[in-house]
């Protein structure tokens, strides 16, 4: 729900949240966690884990929405775009369909937040891409870890590594500038490595007092929001800056997981907030077509007509 909404916030041009960009980081540690929790506990309580019925799951959670939002956003973009832009859009398509909108972006577009790649309606779909590419290998170093090799330290070993040497891919492609560290998965991955492995700490490693529960889950709200709030839009993002709304999101996760009900938990259990969860993959398919086609039909829309798009684009999300 936080991650939707200053993602939103951020594409509406709302002050305040020049960094909400950073809502996406905030998706990739929740893809991480969630899935790896999933994958583990079925393994632990099955002895098996059936890749098959994994991805059609997600085919099931994550296809008939996608699909739909990409027939109806070209549909339109072929009666508002301009021709030039059309085209774009149409190449984008093909690769948002493939699930390689990542790579489309990153070899023929420009950076992220220059002013001609922001007219593209399936630009926020390299996020999109980016976890699939994720769902497509890391259900198999779990498997290797927890059912060939038998091993949790194992598997923690290994994950643990890969995520510090996509860490370190990923700033130093920023460092060196182009656009790979911001759209490709190597220079991604450790985001959702690191929710993956905070969902493998056990209550046992963590023996902290309540006290220091509490406060880390408000800490952890406090740094994804500041980032979205302090983090700037340019070259250096993600780099060393994105461990911060990264282990911000860490820290809420494994507080809320510990006392559910108390701290944290009180603010992320509140109806708003569960019900923009419910609906946050479909408003993130949704708003950013809403948001580009607003400002082709009228070039000098406002802050408020932007949001006044965005929460059309939340209503046709909770119907779709």
């Amino acid at each position: 729900g936080i991650a939707i909404l200053i993602v939103v916030l951020f594409h509406c041009g709302i002050p305040g949240f020049s960094g909400g960009f950073v809502g996406v980081d905030v998706f990739f540690v929740l893809s991480g966690y969630l899935i790896t929790g999933l994958l583990v506990a079925e393994i632990q309580k099955t002895s098996e884990l059936s890749l098959l019925q994994f991805y059609a799951r997600r085919a099931r959670r994550l296809l008939p929405a996608s699909a739909l939002t990409l027939v109806v956003t070209l549909l339109l973009g072929a009666i508002i775009l301009a021709p030039q832009e059309l085209d774009g859009a149409g190449h984008a398509g093909r690769a948002a369909a493939l699930y390689m909108s990542n790579i489309f972006f990153d070899k023929n577009a420009g950076d992220y937040f220059a002013p001609n790649v922001k007219s593209n309606p399936m630009l926020h779909t390299w996020s999109l891409a980016v976890e699939e590419q994720f769902y497509m290998f890391w259900p198999l170093l779990i498997l290797l870890g927890l059912r060939i090799w038998r091993s949790m330290k194992a598997l923690v070993t290994v994950l643990s590594g890969l995520t510090i040497i996509s860490l370190g891919t990923g700033v130093w492609f920023t460092a060196n500038g182009g656009t790979f560290a911001f759209y490709e998965l190597p220079a991604r991955a450790w985001e959702f490595g690191i929710g993956g492995l905070a969902v493998l700490l056990t209550r046992d490693t963590l023996k902290i007092p309540f006290g220091w529960w509490l406060a880390f889950g408000w800490l952890g709200i406090l740094a994804i929001l500041g980032s979205a709030h302090f983090i700037l839009g340019d070259t250096s993002f993600p780099g060393w800056i994105a461990l911060i709304p990264v282990l911000g999101t860490v820290a809420a996760l494994i507080a809320g997981a510990e006392h559910p009900r108390r701290g944290v938990g009180v603010v992320l259990y509140s109806n708003p907030l569960q019900m923009l969860g419910r609906l946050s993959y479909s408003w993130y398919l949704w708003h950013w077509p809403f948001l580009v086609f607003s400002a082709a039909l009228l070039p000098n829309i406002s802050i408020a007509g932007k949001t006044a798009a965005a929460a059309a684009s939340l209503a046709v999300a909770g119907i779709s």
